[in-house]
This record gives structure tokens, sequence and C-alpha cells, in this order.
């Protein structure tokens, strides 16, 4: 599986080429369990493009967007992939990935015919996931997260506790709230 922020250029052609493609499943009134495999379905009029890359795309918290190659050649004419997103998963934890709460991923079939990368992309219904635990439950990624206001609130803190211009004790709330005292010596000033 291969991981991307940013895309290569992908051909785009009229909407006639690609109506004989259309995703089926999974259900996009049902939240996606990335903790389990999904099977993911489509129909496809086979004599426009051969082959698809299936993708994967979505949104963090912060509003990145990311996307990972799942699966490349596929022929059109199987109509269906099942994805076990156990790597991926990892990935995002292995990183501490926040992902956006709500419908913010989806999949890509980009369309070719052999041995080209030239064709055209068809995206599926939007999705909300579930099955990681780092999912924002703010839904929006614009909005201000709840560590962001601790963090505000940890400089009122600091400057609360000044003890002079030499000694500053830092007070930091971890997750689970237990509350650990800094203590650090400022150099002096000229």
């Amino acid at each position: 599986i291969n991981h991307v922020v940013t895309h290569r250029p992908f051909f785009l052609f009229p909407a006639t080429l690609v109506a004989a493609f259309e995703f089926t499943s999974p259900d996009s009134n049902q939240k996606l369990n990335v903790s389990a495999p999904i099977r993911v379905t489509w129909t496809s009029d086979s004599s426009a493009y051969d082959q698809l890359d299936l993708w994967f795309m979505g949104v963090t918290a912060t509003g990145t967007s990311f996307g990972y190659d799942l699966k490349s050649n596929i022929s059109t004419s199987v109509g269906m992939y099942n994805w076990d997103p156990y790597n991926v998963t990892q990935a995002w934890e292995s990183t501490d990935l926040v992902l956006v709460g709500g419908k913010e991923f989806q999949f890509q079939a980009r369309l070719h015919d052999r041995n080209t990368t030239r064709g055209a992309m068809v995206q599926s219904d939007y999705y909300a996931v579930v099955g990681y635990d780092n999912i924002s439950n703010l839904g929006a990624s614009n909005q201000v997260s709840a560590w962001g206001v601790l963090a505000l609130a940890g400089v009122v803190v600091i400057g609360l506790d000044c003890k002079g211009f030499g000694d500053i004790r830092l007070h930091v709330w971890t997750p689970s709230l237990h509350r650990k005292c800094v203590s650090s010596e400022l150099p002096p000033t000229n």
C-alpha cells in the first residue's frame, strides 16, 4: 500500500466515457469499519477501460487530504476488491493521526487501459469511518480542537505561577488529567 499526500495529474474525460462504471458497495449510509476487511464492489462496462487503480481517500482533523493506493491494475470486469485496512490503520496509529469525523472518506477508481496510466477517475460516495481510536468528534476540520483550548489554558496557568524572573513553573495536564510540574531556570537578562 502506497501513501501519498500529493497526487500526479490524472486525465478526466467526459462523463459518457465513465458512466458505465459505478461503485455499488459499501453502502454509504453505513460507516466504514476500518478495523475489519471491507468489500468494495462496482459495475463496469469493460469496453470503456479494462483496468483500474483503487484508492482510498480521506481527511485528517487538521484538514490535510491523504490517499492510499490500495491495488493497481485490477481488471474492471472482476467487479470487486476485498480490502483489509490493517496496514493503513497501523500507519495512522504509528503517526498518531487524527481523522476528521463525518463523511469525508471515499474510494476512487482510476480507470485506464492496459499498459497506460491515462484514463478517467470515478469517485464513490462519501463515508464516515469507525474502528479507529483517533477520530475527531468535532466533525469539521476547521474547528478548534479541545486540545488546542487546553493548550491555551496552559499558557494562562504558566502566567499565574511565575515566581520572579528566574524560576518558571510549568503545569502540564496529560490526557488522563494528571498534573506535572516542571521547573526551569531562565538565563539572566542583560
